[in-house]
């Protein structure tokens, strides 16, 4: 009997690993998806354009500029130049800051699927432990009746030989 009591004792011991280890995951997964949520709200905030937008702007300060000032041919090519880099500037720092959501993205859903797939591999193990678990136990139960009947037979005998 006590062997059995020390299988169910490991049995509860094993279901509550499996309960710790699966709120450490679900708590590992809201911490990134905190993060995550943080990351955009972030993003959402810092000013962004578009190259459209760029181009327009730049279209229209161009055009303010040209009718303000009264500067020279070599001066108004100096200007265009400057705002052509500045867009072009513009252009990269959106390009970059378009690659780097998608590849922050990308980064969370691998996260997410190597979480998932540790909640699983927990899982199955689990399940094969309890298996053997409840193997054992069974084993250890056989063997009390086994040792309970010998026991009787031997008192039994013990009786009739008296």
């Amino acid at each position: 009997m006590e062997h059995s009591q020390s299988v169910l004792n490991n049995y509860f011991r094993h279901e509550e690993a499996k309960e710790r280890e699966a709120e450490r995951l679900r708590q590992e997964l809201e911490e990134r998806q905190r993060r995550a949520q943080e990351r955009r709200e972030s993003l959402k905030e810092a000013p962004r354009l578009d190259h459209f937008e760029a181009v327009k702007l730049n279209r229209e300060l161009t055009e303010r500029e040209k009718q303000e000032s009264n500067a020279t041919l070599n001066e108004e090519m100096f200007v265009k130049h400057n705002k052509a880099l500045a867009q072009r500037e513009d252009s990269i720092e959106a390009i970059k800051e378009h690659a780097r959501n998608y590849n922050y993205d990308v980064e969370i859903v691998r996260q997410r699927r190597e979480v998932d797939e540790k909640i699983e591999d927990a899982v199955s193990n689990a399940a094969k432990h309890e298996l053997e678990l409840k193997l054992e136990m069974a084993e250890a139960l056989r063997a009390d009746r086994l040792r309970a009947g010998a026991e009787r037979r031997a008192s039994l005998r013990h009786d009739v030989v008296e």
